[in-house]
């Protein structure tokens, strides 16, 4: 019976027989699940992570994660294979022990729960998923018993989390600052004054805001552009307040943040049983206040197989989670409400506290005083006038509560030798809150009072499965496997949403209602699949599948859906040629070709929508007359986005298992594209969903890991993984052939990338007059310049999408004591660095004033009569307009994980019955090279803003003890 499992399971296509059913994942022989893209438990919990999303991208080729967002809790944004849409949600599926689950879900797991992640890529893999298949699958699978004997295990780390990633070089000085600030404005108003004019108007701006005292008749920046020596730091206003800055970074991140995790677990097997328990706990500090993330996950998975015919058994999971974060803004928004804005963009003269006149931190009932920028004409800032988020950040309040719980429940018959009957039941409630309260003291809000905000989602989920399998091997030759089943997925959500104006702080009781929201979704999906494969002397595969579905997201007409594969693996192994070669351990040769599908059409704002075929309407009422206008068009005939994938590849093993190596090229490509139409100002509605275009996606994936030496007491493993893809657009709507269509400064047309800029195109610097310079049109070959930047016409960047990305590594282990180093690379590509773009402003634009923003040390090298030879211009107000100028290398090197431990040898531990004891140190996320500092490419596919919760480093010391 062994024979036949490890030829059956030895296709590529039976991983859709254990994807369905993950409980037997831990009996299935090993040779199997090393074919493919697999991350294990040994692995997994080498890293701090709180999800597995931020695991997965350099350790398996053709995953690409984005991380927008460095608050602890959130999940990092997965990319398998390309961008295979572009307005539909790409985000992969998300398997749980054989069940379909949200995104989301990920983060109530423990990674000490985890037992394997297996990243699903091609059509043939996938199939099973059908119409939810196109955008990748992820396999996770808990942990289950693995040993005859009770073992418990207990993990702790104590560490803690810092920013990883330093802002950019800005000028930190407030004397530089000034003396950049008074050339800035003396170059705008020298266009059009005097010499004398020029620096009277340039010196009255300046002392608009001023944080130095000078002596009585003297001036604070002298005509030569220099601060006066004689000018001492802090200056007490007419109210009696003394303006004195802060550096505002050192202030909110100037401190570690203490972060814990405790693993529990117990766990068995007997020849009927196989159990596990455990219980986790998270604490994962961010790195400014009230930003933190905290975990209580328990888990109880068990399989009995009291008779040889019968296996039945149980995975359950409850998780409470809570994650206190920034109130708003946290994601790139350019608001006062933003810390990270507020603290990168700020310039070095503004006070983070207020202070008395001698300069003294002041204090009320509610702590320190903080400078909103508004005390008094004196000390009114010109950067984000009225905010100050890191007050805001300690006396609002931004939780959100989860509880979750997930349970599956199987049921296995063997009917008759080979033909198995399996049926499967998961289940899924869930119940988050979130928590919002403006405080009623300081702040845009506080005339008001404040207010409290609180929106509650509740989440239902069922999903059964059933399954009829049949397996058989006959004359020593012809292994067939033929499988049927039926799923049937219903989900509910009911989302309710409150709003509260506070007349008593902090005593919701006291509140009164003002506004209340509902809304509720039902989602409901079946589907039919057929699977047969033949194999024939383990050398020979030939796989097919059928899957037929239907969606509730689409009317009657459209829901049904056709998606199959096909696939062909060659085992040249075992050819008699090969048999005896014995440098040779494996070698295998494999093609399949099939369609998934997409149900997945996201709104305008990205949020997966659950009807789009009906027509949305908004009522306004004025003076008691009522009127409602068209909002959202729906269309009828909307239906399954389609994905055709193609791949081939060889994968091998020499030197008995020494080097492994797969190598794939693969097509992807979608039709019926989902795609948002533009529409003409004339009509209400924006935008039109359609399924119009194609895309096309075309790349390589690369695995490579090896064991270069192995000893007794030795061991040395090494991992590389590249991928590299091309994305294009490959057809448009008839409407835009000739000229394309322009969004958010890209522009799609055929033939050209979805991640296509349409940018002015800088040409540098005039090297007599500072100006900037600007190439007309592309049609010229760049070769016509102008000096008005309104004259210069757009052009394209081209696609801007890296050209290459993955990861390396290595794993030593000497006599028990472990050492391992991993490395997340990407290359070729460009990123428009927008937040650089905002630090290098000329002082005015269009008349408006913007000292008050930092500025980049770049803006040092500013065109001069003594510095021609620079390609930033001299002070003028199309220094920072949109342009290719801000394009740069999207390359980083990230040295993601070190992990150093020691293992105690176990004739140290058996007078003790421990059966093992490892003492760790272990550090993520530790360094990021880039072409800038203060860039950090992770953090988007094509634009970086400067403003989002910067990624985390975490350093921690632990224990791990089994017995």
């Amino acid at each position: 019976m062994k024979k036949v499992l490890i030829l059956a399971l030895s296709a590529l296509s039976s991983l859709l027989l254990y994807a369905n059913d993950t409980t037997n994942l831990s009996t299935t022989p090993k040779v199997c699940t090393e074919m493919f893209s697999t991350l294990k438990n040994e692995d997994i919990i080498k890293s701090q992570a709180s999800n597995i999303t931020q695991l997965l991208s350099g350790q398996m080729a053709g995953v690409q994660a984005i991380t927008p967002s460095g608050q602890p809790g959130t999940i990092s944004s997965l990319r398998i294979r390309g961008i295979g849409s572009m307005d539909a949600l790409c985000e992969p599926l998300y398997v749980i022990d054989g069940i379909p689950s949200n995104p989301q879900e990920v983060s109530t797991l423990s990674n000490s729960d985890i037992e394997s992640v297996h990243v699903l890529k091609d059509a043939m893999a996938t199939a099973l998923y059908g119409m939810r298949g196109a955008n990748g699958v992820i396999l996770i699978t808990t942990r289950c018993g693995d040993s005859e004997k009770i073992k418990v295990s207990v993990d702790a780390k104590w560490g803690t989390n810092q920013r990883a990633v330093p802002n950019y070089d800005v000028i930190k000085d407030p004397r530089l600052y000034y003396e950049t600030a008074y050339k800035a404005l003396y170059s705008n108003y020298a266009k059009n004054y005097s010499a004398s004019e020029a620096d009277r108007l340039a010196y009255e701006n300046l002392l608009i805001y001023t944080c130095y005292t000078v002596p009585d008749g003297e001036r604070l920046i002298g005509t030569n552009g220099k601060i006066n020596p004689n000018a001492t730091l802090g200056y007490v206003t007419s109210t009696g307040n003394m303006i004195y800055p802060d550096d505002w970074e050192k202030e909110v991140f100037g401190k570690g943040n203490f972060r814990q995790e405790y693993n529990l677990s117990l766990s068995g097997s007997t020849n009927k049983t196989n159990y596990l328990a455990s219980a986790s706990y998270l604490d994962d500090a961010g790195i400014i206040d009230n930003s933190n993330f905290k975990r209580i996950t328990t888990r109880i998975n068990a399989d009995f197989h009291p008779k040889k015919w019968l296996k039945f058994g149980t995975k359950m999971s409850y998780a409470n989670a809570k994650m206190n974060y920034p109130a708003e803004d946290s994601y790139g928004s350019q608001s006062s409400a933003n810390i990270f804005y507020m603290t990168n963009f700020i310039a070095p003269i503004y006070p983070l506290y207020l202070r008395d006149s001698e300069g003294n931190k002041m204090k009320d009932e509610h702590g320190f005083l903080y400078d909103y920028g508004d005390f008094s004409s004196e000390s009114r800032r010109h950067f984000m006038v009225s905010g100050n988020p890191i007050s805001e950040n300690k006396l609002n309040k931004a939780l959100y509560q989860k509880n979750h719980f997930n349970g599956k429940y199987f049921l296995d018959l063997e009917l008759y030798n080979g033909l198995n009957l399996t049926a499967n039941v998961g289940v899924l409630n869930q119940h988050s809150n979130h928590e919002k309260m403006q405080n009623p003291y300081y702040g845009q809000w506080a005339t008001s009072g404040g207010f409290l905000e609180q929106t509650q989602e509740k989440v239902s989920a069922v999903n059964q499965q059933y399954m009829i399998a049949y397996n058989n091997y006959f004359a020593d030759l012809h292994q067939v496997d033929l499988m049927l089943r039926y799923e049937n997925y219903q989900y509910k959500y009911r989302w309710t949403y409150t709003y509260q104006t506070i007349y008593h702080p902090y005593d919701s009781r006291q509140s009164t209602s003002t506004e209340r929201t509902n809304f509720l979704a039902n989602y409901k999906t079946q589907s039919l699949f057929m699977q047969a494969q033949y194999a024939f002397a383990n050398r020979y595969f030939v796989y097919g599948s059928y899957n037929r579905n239907s969606t509730s997201r689409f009317t009657k007409e459209h829901r049904g859906g056709n998606f199959w594969a096909v696939g062909l693996t060659w085992n040249l192994k075992g050819e008699p040629f090969l048999q005896n070669v014995s440098q040779i351990s494996s070698l295998k040769i494999k093609t399949s070709y099939g369609k998934v599908g997409n149900d997945g059409l996201a709104t305008i704002d990205g949020i997966v929508s659950y009807d789009l075929t009906e027509d949305k309407y908004k009522t306004t009422e004025a003076n008691g007359i009522y009127s409602s206008f068209l909002t959202s068009k729906g269309n009828k005939d909307i239906t399954y986005e389609n994905s055709y994938h193609f791949n081939g590849g060889i994968e091998f093993s020499l030197f008995d298992n020494r080097l492994n190596a797969t190598m794939e090229g693969w097509k992807k490509r979608t039709t019926n594209m989902y795609f948002y139409r533009p529409q003409p100002s004339s009509v209400s509605y924006k935008n039109y969903p359609t399924n119009d275009g194609e895309l096309s996606n075309v790349g390589v994936d690369i695995a490579l890991s090896g064991v270069p030496y192995q000893s007794k007491n030795v061991r040395w493993d090494i991992f590389f993984t590249l991928s590299s893809y091309k994305n294009k657009i490959v057809k448009i709507s008839e409407a835009f052939k000739k000229n394309g269509f322009t969004k958010n400064n890209y522009i799609y047309r055929e033939g050209e990338s979805l991640y296509n800029l349409h940018l002015k195109s800088y040409a540098g610097v005039h090297k007599q007059t500072g100006k900037s310079l600007w190439y007309l049109t592309p049609e010229d070959n760049k070769t016509k310049i102008t000096s008005l930047v309104y004259e210069a016409l757009y052009c394209e960047t081209g696609d801007i999408l890296p050209k290459a990305y993955g990861g390396f590594g290595t794993n030593l282990i000497i006599y028990g004591v472990d050492f391992g180093i991993t490395f997340n690379y990407q290359l070729g590509g460009k990123i428009y660095d927008n937040g650089y773009r905002l630090l290098m402003h000329g002082g005015i634009y269009r008349g408006i004033y913007n000292i008050g923003t930092n500025w980049h040390k770049d803006i040092l090298n500013a065109w001069t009569a003594e510095n021609p030879n620079t390609n930033i211009p001299a002070f003028d107000e199309n220094v920072n307009v949109d342009s290719d100028r801000f394009l740069i290398s999207s390359n980083y090197l990230s040295l993601q994980n070190i992990t150093l431990g020691y293992t105690l040898p176990e004739k140290w531990l058996e007078k003790i019955h421990i059966k093992k004891v490892r003492l760790y140190a272990v550090a993520d996320n530790v360094v990021l090279f880039s072409k800038r500092q203060g860039l950090d490419p992770r953090q988007d596919l094509t634009m970086y803003t400067g403003c989002n919760y910067a990624i985390i480093r975490s350093i921690s010391g632990g224990i791990n003890i089994i017995f």
